[in-house]
C-alpha cells in the first residue's frame, strides 16, 4: 500500500510517462531497471518532454533516447551517467542534450555524507562490527 502524502496523487507508471513534461530518473541499477527508460516508454512520452538521468547509466537505453531526440519526439535530455564512461557516443553531437561527467556525487553535502559513512564503517570494522553501509547490497546493483 502506498504511503499517503499531502498533495500527492499516486498513479500508474505509464500515466506518469504519458502526462509528464519532465521525467527525472532516480532509481538503482538492477536487473529489473536495466534500460528502464526504453523505446517503449520513450514513445509513451509527450512530444517535447524532457529527460534527466543522474542515477545509473544503464537505466537509459541510450540508442533509443538518441533516436527519440533525433526525431524531435523528446525535446531534450540531461545526463550525468552513461552505460560506458567516459561517454563518447552520438549524444555528444546533439544540441538538445546536456552531458556532464558523472559529477552528481561531487556536491559538497553528498561528498561529506559518503566520506562520513566510509569513516564510520572503518571504525565499525576495526571494532569487529559489520559495516552499516553495503553499497552494492543496499542499491540492488548488478
Amino acid at each position: 500500500m502506498a504511503q499517503s502524502f499531502p498533495n500527492v496523487q499516486w498513479v500508474e507508471r505509464d500515466r506518469v510517462f504519458r502526462e509528464s513534461d519532465l521525467i527525472s530518473l532516480h532509481i538503482p541499477l538492477n536487473k529489473a531497471n536495466h534500460h528502464y527508460l526504453n523505446r517503449e516508454r520513450l514513445c509513451l512520452m509527450k512530444t517535447g518532454a524532457l529527460v534527466i538521468n543522474t542515477s545509473r547509466g544503464p537505466v537509459v537505453d541510450e540508442a533509443a533516447l538518441t533516436d527519440a531526440l533525433l526525431q524531435s519526439h523528446i525535446g531534450g535530455a540531461a545526463l550525468d551517467v552513461f552505460e560506458k564512461e567516459p561517454y563518447e557516443g552520438p549524444l555528444t553531437k546533439l544540441d538538445n542534450v546536456v552531458l556532464t561527467e558523472h559529477i552528481a556525487a561531487s556536491a559538497n553535502d553528498s561528498r561529506y555524507l559518503m566520506e562520513l559513512g566510509a569513516a564510520e564503517d572503518c571504525i565499525r570494522v576495526l571494532q569487529g562490527i559489520p559495516p552499516a553501509h553495503d553499497a552494492i547490497k543496499d542499491s540492488g546493483e548488478l
